[in-house]
């Protein structure tokens, strides 16, 4: 795909957008090496448009959506907003969800259960799904650690991740079974959702359902 230069410039200055915020996916002709190009890996990922004086090729349309999102998040982490951004991009996730589960007519007891043990980057709640049994999910998300800037399709080393979710787990539990009229059943959902990066799947100790959130729509 191959765009005049006054083109892509009209078109960004007609909705208030600076040209020059291009920039940061753009690299020049010439410039590219593409021996060093593998399987979602090499500059073209992170730059899939290419500036030959007075035109623009998008050499990889189909990146320009992850290039963009790996551009945003090196921006946040370079502003020093990480913690924000996580936070922001939990709740997000989280309100999927919580739309998700409206369809299966399954409605949380609490919007959020702010009083359960939580865990950074860590979204969870109790469900009604019967008069006698409960649902608690628990919604975990790339925190953004060790974010390789040069990469946008690097990742997510999860560490003892799955340890942590597991004590949570058994501690929302030990708080259902102690209430006044405890639910006979709980069923727990584990829920992850990466921010583009790569992770392992989390293998449980605790017998439940552990998905993608995607796979959830």
């Amino acid at each position: 795909m191959v765009f005049e230069q006054s083109e892509i410039e009209q078109l960004l200055l007609s909705r208030d957008i600076d040209p020059s915020s291009l920039d940061v996916l753009t690299t020049t002709l010439g410039l590219v090496n593409l021996d060093s190009h593998r399987l979602h890996r090499g500059e073209l990922f992170q730059c899939p448009i290419i500036k030959d004086e007075n035109r623009y090729v998008i050499a990889l349309p189909s990146r320009l959506l992850s290039a963009l999102r790996h551009a945003l998040i090196n921006q946040t982490l370079n502003a020093g907003l990480r913690d924000d951004v996580v936070v922001r991009y939990t709740q997000a996730v989280w309100g999927t969800v919580l739309e998700s589960l409206y369809y299966l007519e399954i409605h949380p007891t609490t919007l959020q259960v702010e009083d359960l043990p939580r865990v950074p980057h860590i979204a969870e709640g109790v469900f009604h799904i019967d008069n006698d049994k409960a649902l608690y999910v628990i919604l975990a998300t790339d925190p953004l650690h060790d974010y390789d800037n040069d990469q946008s399709f690097g990742k997510w080393q999860t560490g003892d991740l799955q340890q942590r979710i597991e004590r949570a787990i058994e501690a929302a539990v030990l708080r259902l079974l102690q209430l006044p009229e405890p639910p006979n059943d709980i069923l727990v959902l584990e829920l992850t959702q990466g921010s583009g990066r790569s992770y392992p799947i989390l293998n449980s100790t605790i017998e439940m359902a552990a998905v993608p959130v995607h796979e959830c729509r």
